[in-house]
C-alpha cells in the first residue's frame, strides 16, 4: 500500500506599501524606497505591491524596483479630512477604483495618512518623529501645520493595526501625547539605504573619479536633510 503524498500551497499575503507622487525626493520616499527592498527578502512569504495616484512617475523614478503597481484616484480631495473624524467604511465615497479594497490585505503606511481610514483596510503607519509637539515654536509649524499633524497623527495611529517609531523616545513621545497603547508601538531603528552598502567598497580610482566629479575634498560631511531648524545642522557643524 502506497502511501498517497499530498502538496500544501501556500497562499502569499498581499501587502501594499503607500508611495504618493508628491513625496518623491524626501527623506520619506527614501524609507519607503528602503523597506520595499528589505520586504523582497521575503518574497516566498508575500507579494509586494505598490500603491500610488501616479503609476507613470513610480515607474519613471524607481524603474528597478520591480514590483507591480496599483494606481487609484480619488473622487473628491477634500473627503480626506471628512475620514479623520467619521467612519465611513465606504472606500467608494474617496476612491473611483472599484476594486481598492481588494488589492491588498494588509497596507503599510511609511507616514501619517488618511489612506488606511479611508480604505477601511488593516494598516501599519510609520511615525518619523512628533517634532511639531516637541518645538511647536519653531517656523516649519505654524499654527496650521500644528492643527493639522496633530489630528492626522493622533487618528492614523490609533486606527492603525500598528505604529512603528525609530527609537524608544519616539515611542515614550507616542504615547505620552496620543496616549497609544504600548504594546501596538514597534522601535524599528533606521538603516541605511542599499546604495550605501554598494558603495561601501569603492577602489580607490573610483572614490578619486566620485571626489573629482563633484569637487569634494578628500574628507566630507554628507546630511540629506531639508534646511528646517529642527534639522539641527547648525550643532552638526558645531560638533
Amino acid at each position: 500500500m502506497h502511501k498517497e503524498s499530498t502538496m500544501v500551497i501556500c497562499k502569499k499575503t498581499d501587502i501594499g506599501i503607500l508611495m504618493r507622487n508628491n513625496f518623491q525626493g524626501t527623506a520619506v520616499s527614501q524609507y519607503a524606497v528602503t523597506l520595499l527592498q528589505a520586504l523582497t527578502s521575503f518574497s516566498s512569504q508575500y507579494n509586494i505591491k505598490i500603491v500610488t495616484d501616479d503609476e507613470d512617475s513610480i515607474n519613471e523614478q524607481y524603474p528597478r524596483l520591480g514590483h507591480s503597481t496599483f494606481q487609484y484616484r480619488e473622487k473628491w480631495k477634500y473627503l480626506r479630512a471628512l475620514s479623520l473624524f467619521v467612519d465611513l467604511n465606504n472606500p467608494h465615497l474617496y476612491f473611483e477604483s472599484e476594486d481598492i479594497r481588494e488589492t491588498t490585505k494588509l497596507l503599510l503606511l511609511p507616514y501619517p495618512s488618511t489612506f488606511g481610514i479611508q480604505i477601511s483596510q488593516p494598516y501599519i503607519v510609520v511615525i518619523h518623529d512628533l517634532m511639531h509637539k516637541e518645538y511647536p515654536h519653531l517656523p516649519e509649524f505654524p499654527l496650521k501645520e500644528r492643527i493639522y499633524r496633530d489630528i492626522i497623527y493622533r487618528q492614523s495611529s490609533k486606527k492603525a493595526e500598528a505604529v512603528v517609531v525609530d527609537s524608544e523616545i519616539g515611542k515614550e513621545q507616542l504615547i505620552s501625547y496620543y496616549n497609544i497603547p504600548e504594546k501596538k508601538i514597534f522601535v524599528i531603528p533606521y538603516i541605511p539605504p542599499k546604495y550605501i552598502y554598494d558603495y561601501s567598497n569603492m577602489e580607490i580610482s573610483q572614490v578619486k573619479s566620485f571626489l573629482v566629479k563633484y569637487k569634494l575634498p578628500e574628507k566630507f560631511l554628507f546630511y540629506p536633510a531639508q534646511f528646517w531648524p529642527h534639522k539641527n545642522h547648525i550643532n552638526l557643524l558645531k560638533a
